[in-house]
């Protein structure tokens, strides 16, 4: 760099630092107090055990979650359970969520106008206040628009509420969802505790009973049986098919709706004249009555005895909780004695022979019209021919 240049570029940054001085009362300037509010929990102390009920209204929509015992119901939809871990997930987020900063602009382009944004309410079991605020659109995943009733200023904080509070996109549009805070888990227990089973389907009925553990042999060398775990004693007493038998059960122990039956009227449900029923009982006497009305192309009404609930489930848990008489009777392949290991074969000793002797078979060679053979030799000049 020559030393014209250098003098230039002194005094360009000359003329920038005489700017940046100079234009300093109109540079934007830094809020302490917001600076400090920066990384603080937005609402302190919060009391999460005291926490009886929780209100979330959208438009139209109310959800209304309550505490009962050590579960949580929806009280806003016939007490329908709701699981536990969103309720906590909730909870947590609202614990501890932290300020990140404050924006200013339209309460639309933040999602916290009246006919876009979501009011979370909190309130113990005296219907105390223990959280109130406006949700706006959450910006990226970890970070939700926020607003008191009390305060105008719209806060940035560093939880994803909408997820938390089951905002969804319906028909290109933000909806609170009731249905996914439902519990849909119907049936629970371990499969190694059922005892007996049931299967009721067109005109059959079939009862199975586990079979108690078979007594060792007496003569371990004695080739026994086959026998299943478990026997089918109506409409005949024979062994069944356990992998089918496991079948049942597995779908049954781990059996969840895909909800409920709302969308299908009272008279089209098929209850009346069920499609199947099924029953299930447990050592400790604990039955659950499965009634299967109408099985539709994908989905089927499901009720359990004593419950209130109507369900929908899928088509595939019909097929697999409901097995006709022939799927659950043992086949006849496997109707079969244990494999004993196979007795050595002992083959007879080989006992040498005589070798016959092979003498070759002198031929003659064979003529072949395309090759030329060497015929009788030239008589001598002037001689006579050969006689």
């Amino acid at each position: 760099m020559n030393p014209k240049q250098l003098i230039v570029l002194v005094l360009a940054l000359g003329v920038i630092v005489a700017a940046y001085f100079l234009m300093g009362s109109d540079r934007p300037q830094i809020d302490q107090q917001k600076v400090q509010a920066q990384g603080k929990a937005v609402w302190g102390a919060f009391n999460r055990a005291g926490v009886d009920s929780i209100q979330l209204v959208k438009g139209g929509e109310r959800v209304l979650l309550k505490k009962k015992n050590a579960d949580w119901v929806l009280a806003s939809r016939e007490e329908r359970r709701v699981k536990v871990d969103l309720v906590a997930k909730l909870l947590d987020s609202i614990e501890f969520a932290q300020l990140e900063s404050e924006r200013e602009g339209s309460l639309e382009s933040f999602g916290l106008d009246d006919a876009q944004r979501t009011q979370v309410q909190l309130f113990d079991s005296a219907g105390k206040p223990l959280a109130d605020f406006f949700l706006g659109f959450s910006p990226e995943w970890n970070r939700s628009f926020i607003q008191m009733p009390a305060d105008k200023k719209i806060l940035v904080v560093d939880k994803n509420f909408s997820d938390a509070v089951q905002i969804t996109t319906a028909n290109d549009k933000k909806v609170l969802s009731t249905e996914l805070w439902y519990d849909l888990k119907v049936l629970s227990f371990k499969i190694d505790d059922a005892e007996e089973l049931t299967v009721e389907r067109d005109a059959e009925f079939v009862h199975l009973a586990k079979r108690p553990p078979a007594p060792p042999p007496a003569d371990p060398k004695k080739k026994e049986p086959v026998r299943s775990k478990w026997a089918i004693t109506q409409p005949k007493e024979e062994d069944a098919n356990d992998q089918e038998v496991l079948g049942i059960l597995t779908t049954a122990a781990w059996l969840s709706a895909a909800g409920y039956a709302d969308d299908i009227p009272a008279n089209a449900r098929g209850l009346e004249k069920p499609f199947a029923k099924v029953s299930v009982k447990l050592k400790d006497g604990t039955e659950y009555k499965l009634t299967i009305g109408n099985a539709l192309a994908d989905k089927a009404v499901l009720v359990i005895a004593g419950r209130p609930e109507v369900w929908k489930i899928e088509r595939i848990a019909v097929d697999n909780l409901a097995k006709p008489l022939a799927r659950l009777r043992k086949e006849a392949s496997k109707v079969d004695v244990q494999p004993q290991p196979a007795e050595p074969v002992v083959k007879p000793p080989v006992v040498p022979t005589e070798t016959p002797v092979v003498i070759p078979h002198k031929t003659e060679p064979v003529a072949r019209p395309d090759k030329k053979y060497p015929g009788p030799a030239a008589p001598e000049p002037g001689g006579n021919p050969a006689h």
